[in-house]
């Protein structure tokens, strides 16, 4: 900011000519010259916007993936065990509440706009990847729990390798974000 308030000229970003620090408009091409706060702050807005909205819908397609694909898993074993321990629960319930945390964080930071919870908002992206990622292979030491041994084999070959990319894709959009330049 401080070499912004030390220029004794503007620049103009359609032809890059020289103006005078309170000119509005280029002398050479006419067009209006804008604060670099304000392009700055218009740029932020909208990779903030962009960021959000994709929490948002992660955090939908977590919540309908959910009952389309995992809501049946945990019918069967409600059904068969009993009681459901913590491990196993962790399994058949955590993309729901990954999916519910990511509308909601994406919901809040909407309505909050603070530069903090935009480092929370990539931070949160990347760790529900990684969950998603993982949550299939918690059913391994979840079922063996009960006395039920299955191997990755099982998980890699189910239906719910939708997950895996999902989370994959989580994780390449968190980078995106993180490597995009401002």
């Amino acid at each position: 900011m401080k070499q912004y308030l030390n220029q004794t000229t503007k620049v103009c970003s359609g032809c890059n000519s020289q103006n005078e620090l309170d000119a509005r408009f280029c002398t050479r091409c006419g067009r209006q010259i804008y604060e670099q706060k304000v392009l700055s702050g218009l740029k932020s807005i909208k990779s903030n916007k962009t960021l959000y909205s994709i929490l948002i819908i992660s955090g939908a397609i977590n919540v309908i993936l959910w009952f389309i694909i995992d809501a049946e898993d945990k019918t069967l074993f409600t059904h068969y065990f009993s009681e459901i321990k913590a491990l196993l629960w962790i399994t058949l319930h955590g993309r729901l509440i990954i999916g519910i945390t990511l509308l909601f964080i994406g919901t809040i930071v909407i309505i909050i706009n603070k530069p903090v919870l935009f480092l929370i908002s990539k931070s949160v992206l990347f760790i529900s990847g990684f969950l998603n990622i993982i949550i299939d292979f918690l059913a391994v030491p979840a079922l063996k729990e009960y006395d039920i041994i299955i191997g990755l084999d099982i998980i890699l070959n189910d239906l719910s390798n939708l997950w895996l990319i999902i989370g994959f894709l989580q994780i390449i959009l968190f980078s995106f974000l993180v490597l995009k330049k401002e």
